[in-house]
């Protein structure tokens, strides 16, 4: 997770979006809004999917700093 962690803060400095972190897919994985609408749109996750019904999975948020801290 602390890998996720950093990787979403690098991300977040270096295009200037917001990244949260997610346990999907069986890994940690940093995501911004733009990544989740492109797994949507190429079928790798359904329509109903989006940013809010992902709210409670989310471990560390980039805006905010906090997260689920384990």
């Amino acid at each position: 997770m602390r890998r996720a962690i950093k990787r979403a803060d690098k991300l977040c400095e270096l295009n200037g979006k917001r990244y949260r972190v997610y346990f999907v897919e069986g890994k940690y994985q940093a995501l911004s809004r733009q990544q989740i609408q492109r797994k949507k749109h190429s079928g790798e996750w359904g329509r109903h999917v989006n940013v809010t019904r992902l709210e409670p999975l989310c471990f560390y948020d980039t805006l905010t700093g906090a997260g689920k801290m384990i």
